[in-house]
């Protein structure tokens, strides 16, 4: 993109670097960008020889191109170039007639109410309470995200993805770190979790943050890492690396969801973790479904014989609740336990 704008854009545009691999190209007003332009800037880059050393590096881009836009202009922007990658195409033009189509717009609305949330501390921590089967006691919260707009609190699902494809994910997640940890700071005795995904493995700013809090704060001890069970994690050298820094924190590691994905027994025997979090939609119906019983108790069995401990999700009812008793799991969360809320229970 340098090179190009050396040669043939100098005169005409000035080049800016956005958030992660995105760039944005400001073009002079009295220039007319048309589909010839945008066809010979990406044959430029499809056909220059970028190289790193001896390496020679294909690089190929996507452009979405706005005109007159008084408002959300990077917005509107990134996400026509997400339109144009999901029809594979090398640019798409943003029109009105995108802003009326419903998903669209809440994509705009939510990129924007994100971004003010991140600017103004508004993603907060809610904790939900894990209690111990054996004592009857709470002494572990799992920390979720909300999002507070107006005195109205939302949940992941309004956001989430959102964050994303917005490529805000990283501030996100730094923002819950920080709350969580300050947080928990001045609850001496209570453990708490947070959620972390192979996004937040490889990305180095976010590692880079959370263990400068844990050495901040002093209470790895008493910090859980949830992994999310997910087909996305290919590569297990990435998440026994991460594992193998958070034990020398004495930090406590979590397989979250167990049971819902592809549940790689050989993989969990790997890596040196300490709970299995025993997935919620198998949990809910074990009083009524035999079959979701069978697998809750076998999977309670095999973590017990590989010696880890279990949390039992989605506990709704004291008949469930009962019934993880007689098996022997050692953890229960769900709304019977405890619904999710700004402090911690009583």
């Amino acid at each position: 993109m340098a090179a190009y704008k050396t040669t043939c854009l100098r005169q005409i545009c000035f080049l800016y670097k956005l958030r992660n691999n995105e760039f944005g190209i400001l073009i002079n007003k009295d220039k007319e960008i048309d589909n010839k332009f945008c066809e010979e800037l990406v044959s430029f880059v499809d056909n220059y020889d970028f190289r790193y050393e001896d390496i020679k590096v294909k690089i190929n881009i996507t452009l979405a191109i706005a005109y007159n836009i008084d408002k959300l202009i990077i917005e509107k922007t990134s996400a026509t170039v997400r339109l144009a990658i999901a029809e594979a195409k090398s640019f798409k033009v943003y029109k009105e007639s995108f802003y009326d189509d419903d998903q669209f717009s809440k994509h705009i609305e939510w990129t924007k109410n994100l971004e003010d949330a991140l600017s103004n501390n508004k993603i907060i921590p809610f904790f939900q309470a894990i209690k111990d089967v054996n004592t009857s006691k709470i002494d572990k919260y799992e920390v979720l995200a909300r999002l507070e707009k107006d005195d109205v609190i939302y949940t992941p699902d309004k956001f989430l993805n959102v964050a994303r494809r917005s490529r805000q994910y990283s501030k996100f997640t730094i923002m819950m770190i920080k709350n969580s940890f300050e947080f928990f700071s001045k609850k001496e005795g209570i453990s708490f979790s947070i959620n972390f995904s192979i996004e937040d493995m490889i990305d180095d700013n976010v590692t880079s943050y959370l263990f400068e809090q844990i050495e901040k704060y002093d209470i790895g001890h008493r910090f859980i890492v949830e992994i999310l069970e997910t087909e996305e994690i290919e590569d297990f050298n990435i998440v026994n690396d991460f594992v193998k820094e958070l034990k020398k924190y004495d930090v406590k590691v979590a397989i979250d969801d167990f049971g819902s994905g592809f549940s790689n027994f050989t993989y969990i025997s790997k890596l040196n973790i300490d709970f299995l979090k025993i997935d919620g939609s198998l949990v809910e119906d074990i009083h009524i479904n035999k079959s979701s019983y069978k697998v809750v108790k076998n999977l309670n069995s095999f973590a017990h014989d590989m010696g880890l401990q279990t949390i039992a999700e989605k506990v709704h009812c004291k008949e469930i609740e009962d019934l993880l008793y007689e098996l022997k799991v050692d953890y229960v969360q769900g709304y019977h336990i405890g619904k999710p809320q700004k402090d911690l229970l009583e």
